[in-house]
């Protein structure tokens, strides 16, 4: 896996709902931005106790079940396969026994990937202060396609982040999750990329969840 951050950072080498995350087990990265903002990465994500986020209560959008409270997807193109590997109830490396969420398209007309994820802060008691997302497809130019993440502040700012990915399809080994964290709190954020791609394990905190509270 190939990956290019413009902020400095490069690797060293599950239903809906709210889960408590566990200690990352994957080699992670991270940037830290002013204002305490930091961008991470893990490769070989496979599944939720690979999140950057171990201390979070997160809700998360698998795309297998209904979605958690506070997000909005547009556009929303769900399909079979390109899942994160643990969503099938199998780690077994394919991403295949699952879903995930495609980004532009390839036929019956070319469309480049571009998705926005909202959040609404009156249902979750106030805005995220973590987000991220999974890539587990961009293949389709046969080596690392440039996803661009953009993220909006609650307070009207924005900054932009571009990592080179390169993720097979169904193969769930090579997942790489981008998270963003920041105490300024987060509206929106904008993903894209040259081609279409697919994404998974949408996920997010919310600052007045029970932390003791469970949903599976």
């Amino acid at each position: 896996m190939k990956i290019r951050n413009q902020c400095g950072v490069r690797a060293m080498a599950p239903s809906m709902g709210i889960a408590m995350v566990g200690l990352v087990t994957s080699l992670a990265s991270s940037a830290a931005l002013a204002g305490g903002a930091s961008w991470s990465q893990v490769p070989g994500y496979r599944g939720l106790n690979n999140s950057v986020f171990p201390n979070a209560i997160l809700l998360v959008d698998d795309f297998e079940s209904q979605r958690p409270v506070g997000l909005t997807v547009l556009p929303e193109n769900i399909v079979a396969g390109n899942s994160v590997d643990a969503d099938d109830a199998a780690v077994d490396g394919s991403g295949a026994g699952g879903k995930s969420l495609f980004l532009g398209s390839w036929e019956p007309e070319f469309s480049p990937a571009f998705v926005s994820l909202s959040f609404n802060s009156k249902q979750l008691g106030g805005a995220p202060t973590r987000v991220g997302f999974v890539v587990t497809d961009s293949s389709g130019i046969g080596f690392a396609a440039p996803v661009t993440v953009t993220v909006f502040h609650e307070d009207g700012t924005s900054e932009s982040n571009v990592i080179d990915v390169l993720s097979q399809p169904n193969d769930a080994t090579d997942d790489l999750f981008i998270g963003f964290e920041s105490t300024m709190g987060v509206a929106s954020i904008a993903i894209s990329s040259i081609i279409p791609i697919s994404i998974d394990h949408v996920q997010y905190d919310a600052p007045a969840t029970n932390p003791w509270v469970q949903i599976d």
